[in-house]
């Protein structure tokens, strides 16, 4: 099985931590981050998060990592 490249989109309330909590989620599942962008919109108080990551033998099925 070749890696296979993804795209994470988050919106949602913000809140500290939200970075580290993905990109952990994601190491754990055993992800590749190719590239993440976020930011914290002031006036709405939400966090948009986009990352680009790989999956590979090694990850989580991709099912479970969706979920």
């Amino acid at each position: 099985m070749s890696a296979q490249r993804h795209i994470l989109t988050i919106s949602c309330p913000d809140t500290t931590g939200l970075v580290a909590a993905v990109s952990g989620y994601l190491r754990d599942s055993g992800c590749f981050i190719e590239s993440s962008n976020q930011f914290g919109d002031l006036d709405s108080r939400r966090f948009f998060m986009r990352a680009v990551f790989e999956t590979g033998p090694a990850s989580r099925p991709l099912e479970t990592v969706r979920a």
